[in-house]
């Protein structure tokens, strides 16, 4: 039997790590969003970014 050390435990927590991210990329594809989507998207951000610049969120209402 080996003896482990913090950093042998650590490196192998790494590896799986990178092993799961490896099997959700495969399992849970990244979305693709037409063009229409993305400019809703951003459009939403302004209006939301603008809101909370004008104290309209519930951060700044705290």
């Amino acid at each position: 039997m080996e003896n482990v050390d913090i950093n042998m435990v650590y490196n192998e927590i790494k590896l799986v790590r990178k092993k799961l991210e490896y099997l959700e990329d495969i399992l849970v594809p990244e979305e693709e969003l037409s063009e229409k989507e993305l400019k809703e998207i951003d459009k939403l951000r302004k209006e939301a970014l603008e809101e909370h610049k004008k104290g309209q969120t519930m951060e700044s209402a705290s």
